[in-house]
C-alpha cells in the first residue's frame, strides 16, 4: 500500500511493479522513499519505481501523465540553458 500526500491510499499487486515481481516480505520491509516521495527503491532487488509513472500506468491518470511530460520538458529545457527567452516586440 502506498499513502499519497493527499491522503489517498493505493495498492497494487507485486506483478505490476517492475522489479518487485519476486519480492519477499523481507524485501518489502526495506523499501526506501526517495526524491521527496516520487521514487521508491528496493536496494536488495536493485529496483527503482517512479510513483507518478506507476500511478499513470495503473490508474490511467491524465493528470499524472501531464505532470510527467511537464517534468521531462523542464529537465530538457534546463539542459539547454533554461526556458527559451521571449522575442522582443519590435
Amino acid at each position: 500500500m502506498i499513502t499519497l500526500n493527499n491522503g489517498a491510499v493505493v495498492g497494487f499487486q507485486l506483478s505490476v511493479l517492475p522489479g518487485l515481481e519476486t519480492a519477499t516480505p523481507d524485501n518489502l520491509r526495506h523499501i526506501q522513499v526517495e526524491g521527496a516521495g516520487y521514487g521508491l527503491r528496493v536496494e536488495s532487488l536493485d529496483a527503482d519505481i517512479s510513483v507518478p509513472q506507476l500511478l499513470a500506468d495503473q490508474l490511467g491518470s491524465t493528470i499524472m501523465k501531464r505532470a510527467i511530460v511537464r517534468t521531462e520538458a523542464s529537465r530538457a529545457n534546463g539542459r539547454l540553458g533554461g526556458r527559451p527567452r521571449k522575442s522582443q516586440a519590435a
